[in-house]
């Protein structure tokens, strides 16, 4: 029993604020259509602190003056902590003492000029020019903070003990060098990184008839697209940063009629433990792009056929990420004085426990993991789609469509960190967004007979109408991964603080003659753990053959693990029924996963695929997608 008590929060609030003012100005002149324009975006966000407004109250038993009787042979039972609650006795008192909303200020101006110019009757050409200017986010109460690499100075850094990774001596982590502040010290006053003035994007693309004849059309185009920082990464800096993460007081001993007239408490602004950082990379940072392009035929078979085919390309460029500056150098640790002597044997390993001790060789000292947003990650995407449309009649039609796609990436969501801050290439791999082929078919069919619904059998068979949606996909593509905190082998940190990741080795194909079933869906033999050898934990001899040298990385690139597909048929049945001639009833019929295929479950681990190699559930299907469900429905409309 560890005591009973009560707690309450206030009201949580967050509202976001955008006040928008834009103009556009069109100009025809001969071939010419000429379009300026402009826009201009405040935005404000207020959301309610990490410490909103809180209070708890602790009542494990103590035996203090005018306690019940037998506390001291039963302080620790449900009785005597509910009789101490009952008598008005605390424990303990806890309530934040001030509230650090999460105030940011964001401009942004836009503007263009564009031209389309129809040159021949079959041609015509768009192009412009867009120029966007994201102003950097600001902090308005100046509790934003991170940590530029361009302003570290070792010579102010504070000495590491060896033999427990935190300082001599303590010290106010607001002092450390590199770490800045906005409002404080920040070089760019109430924001974290600069403004780029420099963010020019190009537009064209053209449209040709070749035949002149209007049943053929050839498309094409290329466009720069921009995105800005998101303040998130900012903005949770006040959860963990030293100087601005919230502060509350604690009372000891006191009562529940005054819960703060107890013992305060004691609080300080130094430390002894070197903090983690986490914000984005001042030094590390641009503005994010795509370079999109395209090129596509469309031919009309027939007066109601059509065929589409096109190529589409995306190319990512300093998209955002997560990096750990501050990861040690691999096998660093060795430079630890006396930690092979500690452990001895061959080789010497890194002992995932240990990882504190990692901040007397880290690139920066003074400070633990440094969890940073940097824009250094790449993407590529390049499919081939294609579109079948057949119209039988003004309201029935038929439409295929089939995608065939690659896309490879670095960096395939924000929040999670790079494997390996020093080769952050060696993440490249299949997208977690990746499906190879993606296939869909539509069709709405409105019965032709008996469409006046005039007498028994008009009304019996008129009226119908069927329409439903097929999909069959090809699985996405997951990533492996270890459990980092057994097997930090090498020293990286990856039991600790850091975005730092430990992949496995990769000895084969896991899709190739794997089972694909649910207890089992891919090649359980194809991953191991990496740089093992027979002297280190978790390296038995079924995984260490291949693996020499020992105490390295491993080779795993992302993707690898080709998920589960889908194949769903939704199907809906309409029946239209005429009342006179001003009321019309609709039944429906609508089914989901018409034909109840089973649909095994895609996405994040917890609820798809473990790819986790030392997880419980390692090689296993987790869920399922939707049964069938049928909904029905009655529509009168007069």
């Amino acid at each position: 029993t560890t005591g009973q008590g009560i707690s309450a929060t206030g009201p949580y609030y967050s509202y976001d604020r955008d006040q928008t003012a834009f103009d556009t100005l069109t100009k025809i002149t001969g071939q010419h259509s000429l379009k300026f324009g402009g826009t201009f975006n405040h935005y404000d966000h207020n959301e309610e602190g990490p410490n909103y407004p809180s209070f708890s109250i602790n009542n494990l038993a103590n035996c203090g003056a005018g306690s019940p009787a037998n506390c001291a042979t039963a302080n620790n039972t449900f009785e005597q902590n509910w009789a101490n609650f009952l008598v008005g006795n605390v424990f303990s008192f806890g309530e934040a003492q001030n509230v650090l909303p999460y105030l940011f200020t964001e401009n942004m101006v836009e503007t263009f000029a564009q031209d389309e110019w129809r040159i021949r009757p079959n041609l015509t050409l768009d192009y412009g020019l867009r120029w966007t200017v994201y102003g950097s986010p600001q902090s308005t109460n100046n509790l934003a903070s991170t940590f530029d690499p361009a302003l570290y100075d070792s010579s102010k850094a504070p000495a590491i003990n060896p033999a427990t990774g935190r300082y001599f001596s303590a010290i106010d982590p607001r002092s450390l060098p590199g770490y800045i502040q906005t409002g404080k010290n920040s070089p760019w006053g109430q924001a974290l990184e600069g403004t780029n003035w420099k963010a020019f994007a190009p537009r064209f693309g053209f449209a040709w008839d070749p035949f002149s004849d209007g049943k053929n059309s050839i498309r094409g185009g290329f466009g720069l697209f921009y995105g800005t920082n998101s303040i998130d990464n900012q903005l949770y800096s006040q959860t963990t940063n030293p100087g601005v993460s919230p502060a509350n007081a604690s009372y000891s001993n006191t009562s529940l009629s005054n819960p703060n007239s107890g013992t305060v408490g004691a609080t300080s602004t130094t430390t002894l433990t070197p903090p983690y950082i986490y914000g984005p990379n001042p030094l590390m940072w641009k503005l994010p792009y795509t370079e999109s392009f395209d090129l596509d035929v469309q031919h009309q078979l027939t007066s109601k056929t059509v065929l589409d085919v096109g190529y589409y390309g995306n190319l990512g460029r300093h998209l955002m990420g997560g990096v750990d500056v501050n990861m040690p150098q691999p096998l660093a640790f060795q430079n630890i004085p006396g930690y092979c002597a500690k452990y001895p044997g061959t080789p010497c390993y890194f002992r995932a426990g240990d990882w504190r001790l990692l901040n007397y060789v880290r690139p920066y000292p003074g400070f633990d993991a440094i969890n940073e947003w940097t824009s250094a990650f790449t993407s590529s995407y390049n499919g081939l789609q294609a579109q079948f449309t057949h119209q039988f009649t003004d309201s029935s039609l038929v439409q295929l469509n089939y995608t065939w796609s690659h896309d490879l990436t670095d960096a395939s969501e924000n929040f999670r960190g790079a494997e390996d801050t020093y080769n952050l290439k060696r993440d490249w791999g299949n997208s977690v967004f990746d499906r190879r082929q993606v296939f869909t078919a539509t069709y709405v069919y409105n019965l032709p007979f008996f469409k006046d619904q005039h007498g028994f059998i008009g009304h019996a068979l008129g009226g119908w109408e069927v329409s439903g949606v097929f999909n069959a996909d090809t699985g996405i593509h997951y990533d492996f991964s270890t459990v980092s905190c057994n097997e930090d082998y090498v020293g990286l940190g990856t039991c600790g603080n850091s975005w730092a990741g430990d992949p496995p080795d990769q000895i084969a194909n896991p899709n190739a003659s794997a089972p694909h079933g649910v207890t089992q869906w891919f090649n359980p033999g194809a991953f191991a753990y990496a740089g093992c050898s027979a002297t280190l934990p978790k390296c038995t001899p079924a995984n260490t053959a291949g693996f020499n040298p020992p105490l390295r990385q491993g080779n795993a690139h992302r993707g690898q693990i080709v998920g589960p597909g889908i194949f769903r048929w939704d199907s809906s049945f309409f029946k239209n029924f005429k009342i006179g001639e001003r009321v019309n009833t609709q039944f429906r019929a609508e089914f989901f996963n018409f034909t109840n295929h089973t649909n095994l479950a895609e996405g994040a681990p917890i609820s798809g695929l473990s790819t986790s190699l030392n997880s419980s559930s390692y090689d296993r299907i987790l869920n399922a997608r939707d049964p069938r469900n049928i909904q029905l429905a009655l529509k009168v409309t007069f």
